[in-house]
């Protein structure tokens, strides 16, 4: 069973570490989604937003977190190399206290206040967490970019079944009733576009099995070299018991400016408890 609660506590991990010359441009062909979102004006809003992205792309973010139990803000350079890495070093004032990097294949976080690491295979990592999600959709979370075809075309719902859904599950709790009434995904996707239809607002995910929905809000954009990216944006989590805010707003924009990533785990690390 997913939980869809994990992949974003898995998000927050890099930014909540302080509490515990080829070419530049990469286009991407993707297939019109045809059965799962009937409106075709809009399947192709998704696809000119998937068309291309940066090969690389680095940035300043400010972060606030809260949640029931925190209240915590702090910075963090992020750095992704497309298809292949994220890094994010968190500072505070200044001075940095944890480093994270995300592959394809690996998930590393050096804590640095602590001195000790977490370092996991990506296979173990999602087993762990217990969650469907891949490398590709972290990058396209972090860019404002759709999900992957593939996510799409297994959870996408239109706007009124997500929220029938999610208005039913309020008055009743799925984890009681039998298998055979729930509905047929336990994992539902959907889209709010700008006003312009041009670009994407919101990306909500509802996880029908625990009540959990999660809002990335894209507050507003800014174009960079052509490239449609965040300017603000906000991601929610809320549940019966928790609720969730991360507060992201992004300055010094970098686009295809080729960039190095360094993490080495000092000897002297041990791994974290």
């Amino acid at each position: 069973m997913i939980s869809i609660t994990k992949l974003f506590i898995f998000l927050a991990l890099i930014f909540l570490a302080s509490s515990c010359a080829r070419k530049n441009l990469e286009v991407i062909l993707p297939t019109v989604i045809e059965y799962k979102i009937k409106d075709r004006a809009f399947a192709k809003t998704l696809d000119s937003l998937s068309f291309i992205k940066p090969k690389y792309f680095y940035a300043k973010i400010k972060v606030d977190f809260k949640d029931n139990y925190n209240d915590l803000s702090f910075k963090t350079s992020l750095k992704i190399i497309s298809d292949s890495a994220i890094n994010a070093i968190v500072t505070k004032i200044g001075i940095p206290i944890a480093n994270g990097l995300i592959t394809t294949d690996s998930a590393k976080i050096l804590n640095i206040l602590e001195k000790c690491f977490i370092k996991k295979s990506w296979g173990n990592f999602a087993d762990l967490l217990n969650l469907e999600i891949d490398y590709p959709n972290l990058e396209n979370i972090l860019l404002g970019r759709p999900l992957t075809d593939d996510f799409n075309q297994k959870y996408f719902v239109e706007k009124e079944d997500y929220e029938v859904t999610l208005t039913n599950s309020r008055k009743e709790n799925y984890l009681y009733l039998p298998e055979d009434t729930l509905p047929k995904s336990k994992l539902l996707l959907n889209y709010i576009l700008t006003s312009d239809l041009k670009n994407i607002s919101q990306i909500r995910i509802f996880s029908v099995s625990d009540s959990t929905e999660i809002q990335i809000h894209y507050t507003s954009r800014q174009v960079v070299l052509g490239f449609n990216l965040p300017n603000k944006a906000i991601i929610s989590l809320s549940k019966p018991s928790y609720n969730l805010d991360i507060y992201l707003e992004y300055d010094n924009l970098q686009v295809n400016q080729k960039i190095e990533i360094n993490f080495i785990i000092p000897e002297k690390y041990e791994v974290c408890n």
